[in-house]
This record gives C-alpha cells, sequence and structure tokens, in this order.
C-alpha cells in the first residue's frame, strides 16, 4: 500500500514538473517539419517562457555565470548625466567631467529602455549638452565622442552577430546621432565624427531629415534582426538574449499609447519577414531557427491583427523560404490560439509551390479572409473590380472619360482602405458605386446641339467630299459660320483639323476665324485639345487658341507653347462644363464624388446634405488634404525603410514644391493626390520591405506617365490608376 503511495506521489510529481515546463499548457502538439539544425530540439518554448517587453535583458552565454544586475535609479543616473555636462563645461574639472560621462553612458547604453518616456527624453537632452560643452578641448571632446559611439555596427551586409549588450548600445548610439544631426551648430569635428559613424553604424541608407531620439533608434531596430542571428554562425543563446533586449527596445520606443500593441506587432512582422526573407537559412543556422520562432510566438495570430494578412502574402512571397514557413506555420500550430488551425497547417519543409498554394488558401478559408485582406467575399469583389478596371486602357478617348475612369479608381481605393480597416459593409458599398454609381454621369458631354437641319456631321460629310480647291473649302467654311447654334463634335473635330493643321494658309486662316466663333462650345474646345499634338506650330494657331480659350499662351517660337495651350484650353473647357446645366453638370457630379469619396478614406463625414456645384472643388481640394495628413501621419509613426521609393523628407519637399506652382482647385487636388501615392508607397515599402521594389516601379510608372500626360484630367486617372496598383501590392496580390 505504502510503495503505492509512493509511486503515485512521484507520478504526481513528474507529471507537475512536466507540465510546468510547458507553461501550464496541456501536452502540445508534433514540432513543425523543420527540425533545429544543430539538435533534435523541440519547437521554441510557448508564449510563457519567450521574451517579453517587460523581461529584464538577458546576459551573454559567456556572462550567464555573472549575478544579474538590478536596474539603476534612473532619476539618479538623470543626474548624474547632467553633473557630468556641467563638470565638462568647467575647464579645470572637464577631464573629471568625461570619465564621469562616460560611466553614465555606459550604464544608460545597457539600460535605456527601463527609463520613462519623459526620463528618457531628459537624459538625450543632456547627452546633447555634454558633446557641445565638450567642444572646447580637443581630448575631453574625443572622450565624449569614444563614449557615444557604439563597438557593434547594424548595417546590411556586416559579418558575424551582436550581443544583447551591444545591440542595447548601439541602438542608443543610433538615436543619440539621430538626435545629434538635427543640431545645425555642432563643431566641424564632431559634425565630421557625426557623419562618419552614423553611416558605419546603420549604413548609408539612414533616415533622412530632422529627426528624434526614437526615430533614430526605430530605424535601427529595423535592421537588427538580421544583426542578431548574423550570418548564421550566432550562438543559439546569445541570439535568443539579444533578442529579448529587441523586445525591450521596441517596447520602450513604440510606448503605450492606443495603438501601442498593433504597432508592436508590425514590428515583430517586420522582423519576421527580414528574416525569412533575408536571413540565413533556418536549416543550417539554429539561432535563426529559434529567432523566428520566438517572433511567430510572440504573435497572438487572432481575428482582425495584421498578422493573418501578412502570413497569406509569405505563402505567395517567392522570397520567403519554404523552410522559414514551416517554423512559422509550426508556431501558430503549436502556440497560438489562432482558431481554425490544426497539424494539417504546418507547412512541410520540403513543400511544392502548389503546396505551398494550397495550405494559403486553407489559412484563408480557416480565417475566412482573403490575401488581399478583410472579408473573403468582401476582399474578393474589390479584387474582381480592381482586376477588372485595371485591365482596360488606361489611356481614354476624353478627358471628361478619363475624369470619369479617375473617380472609379478612388472609389476602389476608398474600398481598399476601408478593407484595411475591415469595414466590411463599406468595401462592398464602394465597389457597388464605382460600378453603378457611374450610371448617373454622362459618358461624352462635349456633345453640343445641332448647328444644322441635317444635324451633326452633315456638314463635316459635304467638307470632305467636297471641292479640294481651297475656293470650294472656303466656302464651305463660310457656310458653317452661318449656321448660328452650337456646334456638334464630328463637325468640330474636322474643323479643328483643318483650322490646326491644313497646309493651305488661305483656308487655315478661315478655318480658324471660325473655331473662334464656337469659343461657348465644348465640343469645339474640346476638339482642339485632341487637335493640339498636330498642331502647326504658328503663331496663327497660338493666336486661335487664345481666342478660343480667351487665355494667353505666349509665342509660338517658345518652348512651352503646347503646355500652355494645353492648359487654357483644359481650364476653359472645365469652365464650360462647369458653367451648363444637363450633361455639362457631371464635372461638378465628379467632383462631388471625389470629395464624398477622400472624406471616406480621411475617416471624416460627408456633408450630410452632399455637395453643392460650387462646393464641390473647394470641397475636394480639402478633403485630398485631410487624406493626406492621415496618410503622413501614419508613416511618421512607421521606421524608415532603406528601400523606401521616396524619403519622407522628399514628400514633404516635394510637396510644398508643387504647390509653388499650382494654380487653382484642380491643380491642388492634383498636388494632394500624387503626394498621397507617395505617401502610400512609402507605407508599404516600411510595411514589408520586400515589396519595397514593387512600390517603387509602381510611382516610377506614375510620374513617367503624369509627365507625359495631354491634360491634368489625365493626370489624376493616372495617379488614381497607381494609387489602385499600389493597394494590390499592400495586398500581396498581382494585377492582371
Amino acid at each position: 500500500m505504502g510503495g503505492g503511495i509512493f509511486v503515485c506521489c512521484v507520478a504526481a510529481v513528474l507529471l507537475a514538473l512536466y507540465l510546468t515546463s510547458r507553461g501550464g499548457a496541456a501536452p502540445a502538439p508534433p514540432p513543425p517539419a523543420v527540425a533545429a539544425p544543430s539538435s533534435p530540439a523541440p519547437t521554441p518554448q510557448p508564449a510563457a517562457g519567450l521574451p517579453t517587453a517587460a523581461a529584464p535583458a538577458r546576459l551573454k552565454s559567456s556572462e550567464a555565470s555573472e549575478p544579474a544586475q538590478a536596474a539603476p535609479d534612473m532619476n539618479q543616473l538623470l543626474r548624474e548625466l547632467r553633473r557630468a555636462a556641467d563638470e565638462i563645461g568647467e575647464p579645470a574639472a572637464a577631464k573629471a567631467g568625461a570619465e564621469r560621462f562616460a560611466g553614465a553612458v555606459a550604464t544608460l547604453g545597457r539600460w535605456w529602455p527601463r527609463a520613462e518616456v519623459g526620463q528618457r527624453s531628459a537624459m538625450i537632452e543632456a547627452v546633447v549638452e555634454a558633446v557641445y560643452r565638450s567642444s572646447a578641448q580637443e581630448t575631453v571632446r574625443a572622450a565624449v565622442l569614444a563614449a557615444l559611439t557604439p563597438s557593434a555596427t547594424l548595417a546590411r551586409g556586416t559579418a558575424g552577430s551582436v550581443s544583447a549588450d551591444g545591440l542595447s548600445r548601439a541602438l542608443l548610439g543610433a538615436g543619440v546621432m539621430a538626435r545629434l544631426s538635427r543640431e545645425r551648430d555642432l563643431p566641424p569635428a564632431v559634425a565630421d565624427w557625426l557623419s562618419a559613424e552614423y553611416a558605419r553604424l546603420v549604413g548609408p541608407d539612414r533616415p533622412g531629415g530632422l529627426l528624434a531620439f526614437d526615430a533614430g533608434a526605430m530605424h535601427a531596430l529595423r535592421l537588427a534582426p538580421l544583426r542578431i542571428v548574423g550570418d548564421g554562425t550566432a550562438e543559439a543563446t546569445e541570439a535568443q538574449a539579444a533578442l529579448t533586449v529587441w523586445f525591450d527596445a521596441a517596447a520602450a520606443l513604440i510606448g503605450s499609447g492606443a495603438n501601442a500593441a498593433r504597432m508592436l506587432d508590425a514590428a515583430v512582422l517586420d522582423a519576421l519577414e527580414l528574416l525569412m526573407a533575408e536571413g540565413p537559412s533556418v536549416k543550417a543556422s539554429k539561432a535563426s531557427y529559434n529567432v523566428i520562432g520566438a517572433l511567430a510566438g510572440r504573435l497572438r495570430w487572432r481575428a482582425g491583427d495584421d498578422s493573418r494578412l501578412r502570413l497569406l502574402s509569405w505563402f505567395a512571397d517567392p522570397k520567403v523560404s519554404t523552410e522559414a514557413l514551416s517554423v512559422v506555420t509550426g508556431a501558430i500550430v503549436t502556440r497560438s490560439s489562432a482558431e481554425g488551425v490544426d497539424l494539417s497547417m504546418v507547412l512541410q519543409a520540403g513543400a511544392t509551390g502548389e503546396q505551398r498554394a494550397a495550405l494559403r488558401e486553407s489559412y484563408a478559408l480557416a480565417w475566412q479572409l482573403s490575401a488581399a485582406g478583410g472579408d473573403r467575399g468582401a476582399a474578393q469583389a474589390w479584387l474582381t473590380a480592381a482586376r477588372e478596371l485595371l485591365g482596360q486602357a488606361s489611356a481614354s478617348g476624353s478627358s471628361h472619360e478619363a475624369l470619369v475612369q479617375a473617380a472609379r479608381f478612388a472609389r476602389l481605393n476608398e474600398g481598399a482602405v476601408n478593407r484595411k480597416r475591415q469595414q466590411t459593409e463599406a468595401v462592398a458599398r464602394a465597389v457597388q458605386q464605382q460600378t453603378y454609381g457611374m450610371i448617373l454621369i454622362p459618358i461624352n458631354p462635349v456633345t453640343g446641339g445641332p448647328q444644322s437641319p441635317a444635324g451633326d456631321g452633315a456638314w463635316a460629310l459635304k467638307f470632305l467630299s467636297g471641292e479640294r480647291a481651297s475656293a470650294g473649302r472656303r466656302d464651305r467654311i463660310r457656310e458653317l459660320e452661318g449656321f448660328g447654334g452650337n456646334i456638334g463634335p464630328v463637325d468640330a473635330e474636322v474643323l479643328a483639323e483643318v483650322a490646326m493643321a491644313t497646309l493651305a494658309p488661305e483656308v487655315r486662316v478661315d478655318a480658324q476665324r471660325a473655331a473662334a466663333r464656337f469659343s461657348g462650345s465644348p465640343a469645339m474646345v474640346h476638339a482642339a485639345l485632341k487637335m493640339l499634338p498636330r498642331a502647326a506650330r504658328l503663331q496663327s494657331t497660338v493666336q486661335m487658341i487664345e481666342n478660343l480659350s480667351g487665355r494667353p499662351v505666349g509665342p509660338a517660337t517658345s518652348d512651352r507653347w503646347q503646355i500652355e495651350a494645353r492648359r487654357a484650353l483644359v481650364e476653359k473647357l472645365i469652365e464650360l462644363l462647369a458653367g451648363q446645366n444637363g450633361a455639362y453638370q457631371s464635372i461638378d457630379r465628379l467632383a462631388a464624388q471625389f470629395a464624398e469619396t477622400y472624406a471616406a478614406m480621411a475617416g471624416r463625414e460627408p456633408s450630410p446634405g452632399g455637395y453643392t456645384d460650387d462646393q464641390a472643388g473647394q470641397a475636394a481640394r480639402d478633403m485630398a488634404e485631410a487624406y493626406w495628413l492621415v496618410l503622413r501621419s501614419e508613416a511618421g509613426r512607421l521606421a524608415a525603410s532603406p528601400r523606401a521609393p521616396v524619403r519622407l523628407d522628399d514628400i514633404d519637399r516635394r510637396r510644398e514644391a508643387r504647390f509653388a506652382v499650382a494654380g487653382g482647385l484642380l491643380q491642388q487636388f492634383a498636388v494632394e493626390q500624387v503626394g498621397c501615392a507617395e505617401l502610400l508607397g512609402y507605407i508599404i515599402a516600411a510595411e514589408s520591405p520586400t515589396r519595397a521594389t514593387q512600390a517603387a516601379d509602381v510611382l516610377t510608372s506614375m510620374h513617367e506617365q503624369r509627365r507625359k500626360a495631354g491634360t491634368i484630367l489625365d493626370q489624376l486617372l493616372i495617379v488614381e490608376r497607381s494609387m489602385t496598383r499600389l493597394w494590390m501590392v499592400r495586398f500581396g496580390e498581382s494585377e492582371p
């Protein structure tokens, strides 16, 4: 009896120890298909055993026998830094101050993530003050700068790995150097040190503009995952300790705001993607295997999280290795609480492309998602509509058709924003509006009324089939002048060709006079606009356009005469279309649609009663600015990607430069619109560095097409179409 009790007790103890080693969880399913390269160790431990944002940084393996040190008093450390700065400013105490400063910075380098935001900011300002005060004595300045120079580097392509302590100090150094880069009065020796050391620390693609400590440290943090695992030779225990520091620093830099959890998840996802796409193989590097597993285990993979959509995109990304995906899916199945997953959803290490695609579909079905994001049905409807519209010709036959198409793309872009926000009903509504809402918009508003009893085209047929001699043609033109009323598009196009391209001077002059007579006809202005690329470079042509548009163009000898002529005709056409009733009110309706669309993307409530014709243009411009500000704020919260197609400070400068030459609401709207496209490309690169090249290609194509566009309305279409393409890139979908 006693022996039986003893056996039962031993069994109970062993069971308790086993459950404790598993974090209190039930026995886990088998590990993922990829085994750790150097031992048969199981999949990294569940979340209970992972480093957390609040956990203290572990020491390197070589220091494991040393007792753990308690975090210093941060207020005392701040006082020490300020005292050091004061002493450095006194010649007699400068040397002692430099030594005090070096000791304080060494402590700060290890423990800065533990400081509160206000404490950290005050300590960094004390460091900046010490740098300035050290400039008077060369030896003191050298000691101060040496204390701020981390021995490690986080730049891409660096051999070896970084230790936990080295990483913490490197992140501090990157933040301090970013803060110092704002200073315009640094002594030359300090400026030279800053330029050289900052480049050594983070590489040549460091973020530009006026930076703060947090921005510089966050940029370095994005580079750190590759340095944590090194080139495949890093020790697994050292990589794990460095990863703990990485989590500490990420949590400290992101803070505890409303979006902190989402931003921390985004940082983890970026680190995962970087390691899977560019890091050493998990088959050869145990450090890579463990770090990828730990990062994947840090995420919750719950409904509404960005992690689910990123996983689907990784399945379709050839840069992401199958072996790395095997580790990630293993962590999802064995260590997360994600619903709908089971052991069959661990990707096998040797899976084929078809098997990857099949498992991707299994995750999409289990989570009711599409690779394009959001609810599966709504996302698929958006994807179908986007591919259909993108598959159509990018150039339209008229400026008005271009504006209609631009409005359709804008509605799709609104749907993409709503899908990113996971607002299913709003996605479906935007898709429906881009198709059916345009039925109310006339497709060709430049028809004009018939100017003869026979209707539009009768004069053109008579002119083209009549006498070829100049006298007969001049008679036909004089007949046209006497018809009265309006002119139709067919007759207008023939008249414009004669007026702007015929070789017979007398016929051309008569046609130019007749065309100017119809300056109030949208059909005539539109015909001249279409004919402009083939127009003869003559002063009489310029004079006709000035008479037709009521705007100065300049001499025909100018290299810009066609640009100015196009601008004058477009402005006149818009004025005519917006100022007439019936079909010509479509411009105002389209402007109102742009205002509603951009208001929705900016998260603004639309005008309760809609926008009147007088309000539409101003509202469209204002809502485009509101959406730009939303994107700019989102971009500002992200760490700069070295692969970003446009730097954030360059986007700001370009916007200011464009506004300096923009005239009128239409051009101002275009400035905000193209700025939104550039910000979207920047955000894509920051969120997913492996898609930076695709985003850059879309923006490059957009700018080239805008330069070649015939009218500003064509430019609006090009930019809206490009933004839809960018959303396709962001959602990991292919174009038609």
